[in-house]
């Protein structure tokens, strides 16, 4: 019976835990929106969250309290369950969302031609929630692609 059990119940509460992660990342978009309106689109690769290394302005969004944003060289913020980035450059943007886990995989956005869009869901053999994930978001269409190692 707990054969059976466990695995829906974990899958559940990963749902729950990607919900969250959705989100934060419709927030970043519309903060990212806001960046683009009052700034342009800049001239050369900007980083929004991190330490900011390039100076490009962090964007005012609350995502999690109690993110570390000084992971991944200073490019990314990480909140308990995932870390995340955003960034643009020449009239191209992108959020990327990474699980935290043993059995990691990400979830992507891209904005092109003022349009924001799923992009991918990577996810690697050792996460089979992952891929369950991924086959999710791909099902509900808004443009992800679940793919393995790509």
């Amino acid at each position: 019976m707990s054969a059976i059990a466990l695995p829906q119940y974990t899958l559940a509460v990963e749902k729950s835990r990607v919900a969250e992660a959705l989100t934060n990342a419709a927030s970043l978009q519309k903060a990212i929106d806001v960046w683009l309106l009052e700034n342009g689109y800049p001239t050369s690769d900007a980083n929004f969250l991190g330490n900011n290394t390039n100076a490009s302005g962090q964007l005012v969004v609350n995502l999690e309290s109690g993110m570390d944003c000084n992971a991944n060289s200073g490019e990314a913020c990480a909140g308990k369950n995932f870390s995340y980035t955003a960034a643009c450059s020449i009239l191209t943007c992108y959020i990327q969302i990474n699980r935290i886990s043993s059995t990691p995989y990400y979830i992507a956005w891209v904005k092109q031609n003022d349009t924001w869009s799923g992009d991918e869901c990577n996810y690697t053999d050792e996460s089979p929630i992952g891929e369950k994930i991924c086959k999710m978001l791909e099902a509900q269409g808004n443009g992800f692609f679940a793919c393995k190692d790509c």
